[in-house]
């Protein structure tokens, strides 16, 4: 199982985080992806409000729903 490793401002604190790709029930609250890519979070099984993605980030936020985005 690949683990992934990033940085992630929660708040306005850095803290290096790390996850699995069938990672559930994390709390993403106030995090700030703008500036992350290659990930994919199921906002169905974690919890996002009042995180910050970026326009091009939102496609990881829909993997969990198999559509195709153009």
């Amino acid at each position: 199982m690949q683990l992934a490793n990033f940085d992630l401002y929660v708040g306005r604190e850095l803290a290096p985080f790390a996850v699995t790709p069938n990672s559930e029930n994390i709390h993403f609250e106030k995090a700030d992806f703008r500036s992350a890519y290659n990930f994919s979070i199921n906002p169905k099984k974690n919890r996002i409000r009042k995180t910050k993605f970026s326009l091009s980030g939102l496609s990881g936020l829909l993997d969990a729903y198999d559509i195709e985005i153009e």
